[in-house]
């Protein structure tokens, strides 16, 4: 099976796209790394996910807007890195 990984820390640095192929299952699973691409947080993200974290900021509203919007993001730069990834035409 080959899957993308997405991870993005509390540094907020940016969004680390992992693809790789997984075979096996339990004790015997082994993963291959078959790419990896960091990509840089825009600045309006980092800015929101910081307010809505401070105890006087993010309010209900903005949480949720930030939900949708760190999702939108993450859906298009996995389109992005598929995109490249067909491209190197990966087997």
């Amino acid at each position: 099976m080959k899957a993308i990984g997405l991870m993005s820390g509390t540094s907020l640095d940016g969004l680390d796209i992992a693809y790789c192929d997984i075979q096996g299952n339990y004790t015997d699973t082994k993963v291959k790394l078959l790419d990896y691409r960091e990509v840089k947080m825009p600045h309006h993200l980092k800015e929101k996910i910081q307010y809505c974290c401070q105890t006087d900021g993010g309010h209900v509203q903005d949480i949720c807007s930030l939900n949708f919007e760190l999702g939108s993001w993450f859906g298009q730069c996995t389109k992005i890195f598929m995109d490249w990834a067909d491209y190197l035409s990966y087997s």
